[in-house]
């Protein structure tokens, strides 16, 4: 795993356990993870998010509450958002997903990847 990508991991298990920080919270190159609240705290309909950004495009979204994480794309199929996606899988999903390449073609397990999924979290 890459420096960045283990930083990158470090940062969104410190935003799980604390709730308090909003706004962008790390940055380094291309990547940064930053937590988003959504409504006011401790009340009806509130929720926040951990976004994982690579080139500014939103590669991922953990939400520590529901134990959910949705991973995305965004249509750029390279080396470097598959290796930032498995990191993030490797770090947080149950079991052992993974994103492999075969023929041009990116699959989770056996399944065709279809350039988002979501993934419950440990």
């Amino acid at each position: 795993m890459r420096k960045v990508e283990a930083d990158m991991i470090r940062v969104a298990r410190e935003a799980i356990n604390r709730a308090d920080v909003a706004g962008r919270i790390w940055k380094s190159g291309n990547t940064e993870v930053a937590q988003v609240h959504h409504g006011l705290h401790h009340a009806p309909g509130y929720y926040r998010e951990i976004v994982i950004r690579l080139h500014g495009y939103k590669i991922a979204v953990i939400e520590p509450d529901i134990m959910r994480m949705s991973l995305y794309d965004c249509g750029y199929r390279t080396a470097t958002t598959k290796s930032r996606l498995n990191a993030l899988l490797g770090a947080f999903a149950r079991g052992s997903a993974r994103i492999s390449q075969r023929d041009w073609s990116w699959y989770v397990g056996e399944q065709d990847w279809e350039g988002q999924d979501e993934f419950a979290i440990i």
